[in-house]
């Protein structure tokens, strides 16, 4: 769906898919969330929660390079994202990548989610937000 805007009902759907594959993946259910963020990833392919979760739950279910590739991708597009940074240092320590795994854990920590330590709470903040950044995202592919 690059390069078409988007319709409400779609942007709705997108939201609403967004928040049963954060709540699969908070749940345990990784392989659904990933299959969920799947889906989301053909219409947003560039958003960077979408890319961050999506690598996260690849490198949960064992494809730690793969995984790293969509985490790396989300950083792209968000640098300032300290759980993003927390995940790439997990996937760089899964790859058995010491240095690199280190730095991204160091700016993990500088950066922080200073106002919120509740991590189910920033996630479904994100996806609430989400349906505000749908039409931005889309412009951008």
């Amino acid at each position: 769906m690059t390069g078409q805007s988007l319709t409400t009902e779609r942007k709705t759907t997108l939201t609403t898919l967004f928040n049963q594959s954060i709540h699969r993946h908070t749940g345990g259910h990784v392989l659904a969330a990933a299959q969920a963020y799947e889906r989301v990833l053909r219409d947003l392919p560039t958003h960077a929660d979408v890319l961050d979760l999506y690598g996260t739950a690849l490198f949960q279910r064992g494809a730690a390079a793969t995984g790293r590739a969509y985490v790396t991708a989300s950083l792209k597009r968000r640098p300032v994202c300290g759980s993003a940074w927390n995940h790439l240092g997990a996937l760089d320590r899964g790859l058995r990548d010491g240095g690199p795994a280190q730095r991204a854990f160091q700016r993990s920590a500088v950066i922080g989610d200073r106002d919120e330590t509740d991590r189910g709470l920033r996630l479904n903040r994100r996806a609430a937000a989400m349906l505000a950044t749908l039409t931005s995202t889309a412009a951008d592919a």
